[in-house]
């Protein structure tokens, strides 16, 4: 259950040993890649765990077919290897840059990575910053809070990204864990006709057999990009807003009342209702990078 949340994806697969030319054998294994440093550091102190417990069947660690699996992490060198050599990968490298060149040749540049869209969420228990394997189950609290308050928003909640870390931009503040927010439609244009973002290779399926390509390159040129249109909506009518100013902006609209032992720095913060133990978390921007 947890390797799904993790975001986990399997680049390279030897089910059997293998002879090298060295005369020596690669072992069964498996190569894996993970959604943050967070997910590699809570599987290690698992396995730390494991090792150290006296009785190592208390703990619970992957195994197949009763044979317990060990980790390490690969070199540089071999997971480079390991992507290069993989056709599949390779192809679908290929057919990305490719899409990317006709996308970007064909819309205007949103400089959303020039904003701000990073929220740090402080006061977290100390406890859940410092063991690892408390901090998945408190990075998904967080991230149900945001996409509670989200639900408020103008704008379908499908249009926005929320992804909570400790280490992502960097290693969080004391007590702190980032929240950075994205646009799902990322780079796409809205079609005028039925205000759906689309790519381009989308865009020209659409009219496909009713327009030359050149109208079609045209009017997805002129049209609005998805990412403009999303903070347009939530204005709502005012100044285009982007998502992590709406964000706080609802909270601070929530008032809730600090807590009682807040010092005379923390009255003054933007206090949400997410909490984690016995702790309510503030929130506030911050720069990320």
């Amino acid at each position: 259950m947890y390797s799904a949340y993790m975001g986990e994806e399997v680049i390279a697969y030897e089910p059997q040993a293998r002879a090298r030319k060295s005369g020596s054998f690669v072992k069964p294994h498996a190569l894996i890649t993970f959604k943050s440093q967070d997910d590699v550091g809570y599987v290690e102190h698992v396995y730390d765990l494991w090792r150290r417990a006296p009785d190592r069947r208390a703990v619970r660690i992957v195994a197949v077919k009763g044979q317990t699996m060990m980790i390490n992490r690969p070199s540089y060198l071999y997971v480079a290897r390991a992507v290069s050599s993989s056709e599949n990968e390779s192809v679908a490298a290929s057919e990305t840059v490719s899409r990317a060149g006709s996308e970007l040749s064909h819309s205007s540049t949103v400089r959303t990575a020039e904003k701000n869209m990073t929220l740090l969420f402080l006061n977290l228990p100390e406890e859940v910053c410092d063991t690892l394997w408390q901090r998945p189950a408190a990075k998904q609290t967080i991230e149900a809070y945001v996409r509670k308050v989200l639900e408020g928003a103008p704008v379908e909640t499908e249009a926005f990204k929320v992804a909570a870390s400790f280490s992502v931009p960097r290693r969080a503040p004391r007590n702190g864990c980032w929240v950075t927010f994205s646009y799902a439609a990322q780079g796409l244009k809205v079609n005028a006709d039925d205000g759906k973002p689309y790519t381009f290779d989308g865009f020209q399926k659409l009219y496909d057999g009713k327009k030359d390509g050149k109208t079609i390159a045209q009017m997805y040129e002129r049209s609005m990009d998805a990412a403009k249109d999303i903070e347009r909506r939530l204005g709502q009518g005012g100044r285009p807003t982007s998502v992590t100013s709406w964000f706080m902006r609802r909270v601070r609209d929530m008032a809730v009342t600090p807590p009682l032992g807040a010092d005379d720095h923390q009255l003054t913060k933007v206090w949400t209702k997410c909490q984690l133990k016995q702790n309510f978390l503030y929130v506030q921007f911050a720069r990320a990078s």
